[in-house]
């Protein structure tokens, strides 16, 4: 799968049909690196071309069958949907910020996700472990599962779905030197 396109291939017919013309999708400026290497966008508001309504929401680009790029819009939801047909506690746990792993068996190879709510739009999401780019230790990945967090050398990562990175880092407060 691809990790980033070029700026020729941005949909800007898409972009259009929400009301961003080529210049104004040029000044989205460090959103639209998270869009080109196919990460969310932070909330934007997006006005509707032919009518008078705005909406918030985040933005996407995914490569669809076709390998064409394609622009999605990620409005804020009024309620969380299930979109993952997760039992009634893991529903709980997620709408209470946590997290949750699921393992699948895929031929021979095991794929890791974290589920978590985007806590800007409502929607529940599924970031595969592996696009992190980290070799967790049995041991952490128990802490994951507990806390939605690791400890790393010298940081803590915290799993967070809302951010473009979908995680952030934080020093590791018994790392800091409080001389």
């Amino acid at each position: 799968m691809r990790k980033t396109i070029g700026f020729e291939e941005l949909p800007f017919e898409d972009f259009k049909k929400i009301g961003f013309d080529r210049s104004q999708v040029l000044q989205l400026k460090q959103e639209l690196i998270y869009l080109m290497t196919f990460r969310r966008t932070n909330l934007l508001e997006i006005k509707h071309p032919n009518r008078n309504q705005t909406l918030m929401a985040k933005l996407s680009l995914e490569m669809n069958d076709g390998q064409v790029v394609q622009l999605l819009i990620h409005p804020v939801l009024n309620r969380m949907k299930n979109s993952f047909n997760l039992n009634q506690n893991e529903v709980r746990k997620i709408r209470d910020g946590g997290v949750i792993i699921q393992e699948e068996l895929v031929g021979d190879k095991e794929n890791v996700y974290v589920i978590q709510r985007d806590n800007d739009t409502n929607e529940m999401l599924r970031l595969d472990l592996s696009a992190i780019n980290i070799d967790f230790s049995e041991k952490q990945m128990k802490q994951l599962k507990a806390k939605g967090n690791v400890d790393l050398v010298g940081e803590k990562l915290i799993i967070d779905l809302s951010k473009p990175e979908g995680f952030i880092l934080i020093p590791n407060e018994s790392d800091i030197d409080n001389d």
